[in-house]
Parts: C-alpha cells; sequence; structure tokens
C-alpha cells in the first residue's frame, strides 16, 4: 500500500479518475489533499510544493514521487523541490524541454512496477 496526497489545480474529477483507473486497492487517499488555490503559490513554484510537503505527516523526500502530465508543471516542481518525478505521457509527446524526468510512462498500470507494489 502506497500514500498518495492528491495534487490538485482545477480539475479534481480528472485527477481522481485517472487515479483510480490504476487500481483503487492500490491506493490509500488518508493523506492530505491540497488545492494551489488555497496555497498562495501555484505549480511549479517551489513554496507550493514546500507548503504541501509540510502538510503530510511524516513526509520525505526520499520516498517521495511526483506524477503529472505536464512537463511545464508538475514535473518542473518536483524537479525544483527536488523530488523524484515520472511524466504520465499517454500520447507519447517528444520531450523538447531542458528537463529529464526520473520515470516517464505511457499507461498508468505502468506505476506498478515504478511503485514496487
Amino acid at each position: 500500500m502506497c500514500k498518495v496526497s492528491l495534487i490538485r489545480e482545477k480539475i479534481y474529477k480528472t485527477y481522481k479518475t485517472l487515479l483510480f483507473d490504476i487500481d483503487d486497492t492500490l491506493l490509500d487517499f488518508g493523506a492530505a489533499e491540497n488545492v494551489s488555490e488555497d496555497t498562495g503559490f501555484q505549480k511549479p513554484m517551489k513554496e507550493y510544493f514546500e507548503y504541501v510537503f509540510a502538510r503530510i505527516p511524516n513526509f520525505s523526500l526520499e520516498s517521495a514521487l511526483i506524477i503529472g502530465d505536464s512537463l511545464s508543471a508538475d514535473l518542473r516542481g518536483g524537479l525544483l523541490a527536488g523530488i523524484d518525478t515520472c511524466w504520465y505521457n499517454p500520447k507519447k509527446k517528444m520531450n523538447d524541454t531542458h528537463m529529464v524526468p526520473t520515470y516517464q510512462i505511457h499507461r498508468l498500470d505502468e506505476l506498478y512496477q515504478i511503485l514496487n507494489v
């Protein structure tokens, strides 16, 4: 079982659907849920992630992984915050940025191997 903190900006339903598409037994939603509008900061600002991390019990940078579909917001934010990143890239878009995610997946079920579950 892994702890999940849902970081969302505008469309919670989309993220909830993506996460539950994996397998709702995989995820434990006991962790905090954070909405960027409530923080005073926004992705990819490092302060935004620091705000979120401070509200997750027993949070550890070393065991954290941000999974996102946006290189410019999710992955850049994770890199600025110093945590591993996983680019969810179902359309297999070309990464023409200088950002190199720790992992790249095209299907959500690929997370099982990354998370060792």
